[in-house]
């Protein structure tokens, strides 16, 4: 086994992680830090723009829903579409 070591043929699996560079490599002009301008993430605040906070995100929605979806009844029809499926599969 030590023989086969030195010719360079070891077959572990494992391999120790590499440490990854902590600095950047290939640095830019506009790559941030002390100098960096600001970007149009501000735009995003509702204290800037609340007249969108009293405003429901659903008030164009033609016909609205009165009650949840029922997952229950949703989860039967796909068994039953799926056994429906199956048998027709089995029959042709």
């Amino acid at each position: 086994m030590d023989h086969e070591i030195e010719k360079g043929l070891d077959r572990t699996a494992y391999k120790p992680p590499q440490m990854l560079p902590t600095q950047t490599l290939n640095p830019t002009s506009s790559s941030g830090g002390a100098g960096a301008k600001e970007t149009g993430k501000g735009k995003r605040d509702l204290e800037v723009n609340d007249h969108y906070a009293d405003e429901p995100l659903n008030k164009h929605v033609l016909v609205k829903r009165k009650q949840p979806l029922d997952a229950n009844k949703w989860w039967w029809f796909g068994v039953g579409l799926t056994g429906v499926g199956s048998f027709l599969y089995y029959c042709f």
